[in-house]
């Protein structure tokens, strides 16, 4: 027997306890290559397929095959909401949400308004106020668009005030001292919202419009017509289409001239060059507006000239316009007798 063996029979416990301390180290030395290598690299190769799998769903969003970015956003949900983070989750929901929002424009509308608003609620129990709150403003934003097309088609004015409402929420974020045009495009949108819930006809009450004109004239103390001819114009445009319902009731005259002084205002930005299709848009509005003036005539003529020429000027204005509009893609709707389709 060599002297190694025995010294190990006299002294067994050391090498029992080098032993131990060999497979500690190693225990430790690969578990901690697995938390902080093998586990990170999984991460981040799992991370990477994530994002490469909604990046498709992204350009066929932006391409605007919105039904097939759904697929994308859904099949993305269903595989992986247990893994991916909340930050992740609560932008696929607010994918969604758009992507019903859009496609609601073409078909199942009310179906699709309606999941629509769920994808956004959902989205929002993922995004918060205080943890994310420029993607809590963005979903708000959204949500009151949809609440307002839920609205608008349905004639319902809870919808509307659900969208004043989100409205409202994202206003918490987008101030007039930290964002100034997002605060600015917000209040116009609340602007419409409101116009949307008033109810035009004979006894109207014109004071439930004045909000709109508030939320109109606050956004275009921000928007100017060199920075920001879009918003701009379509500020005035839609000024213009709420002084066109208070025209339904009250004072339809001059309510109507109020309407067209605010598109006449949009065409400043909205030129044949710049803007051909929002200035054949606008044109539409200012023939609507000379054929209501036109009917409103119509009604009070009697045989005096000057009511007859000033009659066939308003016909005449009317369907310039139309004609106008219609070189510019917007539908022309003057029927050649005074009816609005």
């Amino acid at each position: 027997m060599n002297v190694v063996t025995r010294f190990l029979n006299k002294n067994p416990w050391p090498v029992v306890v080098v032993i131990l301390a060999c497979f500690v180290a190693g225990l430790v030395y690969t578990t901690d290559y697995v938390l902080n290598t093998v586990q990170p690299r999984q991460r981040a190769a799992f991370q990477a397929k994530v994002a490469a799998e909604i990046d498709e769903g992204d350009a066929k969003f932006e391409r605007r095959r919105y039904d097939s970015a759904l697929k994308v956003y859904r099949f993305v949900l269903a595989a992986y909401e247990d893994e991916i983070d909340a930050e992740v989750a609560g932008r696929l929901h607010h994918r969604i949400g758009e992507c019903r929002l859009h496609m609601a424009k073409r078909k199942n509308e009310k179906e699709n308004l309606a999941k629509s608003i769920a994808a956004f609620a959902k989205s929002l129990k993922l995004r918060s106020l205080e943890t994310a709150p420029e993607a809590y403003a963005e979903t708000q934003t959204a949500l009151g668009k949809a609440h307002y097309a839920s609205g608008k088609s349905s004639g319902n004015s809870q919808e509307t005030d659900a969208a004043i409402a989100a409205y409202g929420k994202a206003l918490a974020v987008h101030t007039r001292e930290a964002a100034p045009l997002r605060y600015a495009a917000l209040q116009n949108l609340i602007g419409n919202a409101y116009r949307e819930s008033f109810q035009p006809g004979r006894g109207q009450d014109d004071s439930k419009m004045e909000p709109a004109f508030a939320a109109y004239r606050e956004a275009l103390k921000f928007f100017r017509a060199k920075e920001h001819p879009q918003a701009y114009g379509q500020a005035h445009v839609d000024t213009g289409l709420a002084h066109m319902m208070l025209a339904q009731g009250n004072f339809p005259r001059t309510n109507t001239r109020k309407a067209l002084a605010e598109y006449e205002e949009a065409l400043t930005v909205f030129t044949k060059a710049k803007a051909p299709r929002d200035f054949g848009r606008t044109q539409r509005h200012v023939g609507d507006a000379y054929t209501l003036l036109w009917r409103n005539a119509s009604e009070r003529s009697g045989r005096r000239s000057r009511e007859w020429r000033q009659r066939f000027r308003f016909q005449r204005e009317a369907e310039r316009a139309y004609e106008l509009a219609s070189r510019f893609g917007a539908r022309r709707i003057f029927s050649g007798n005074g009816n609005l389709k």
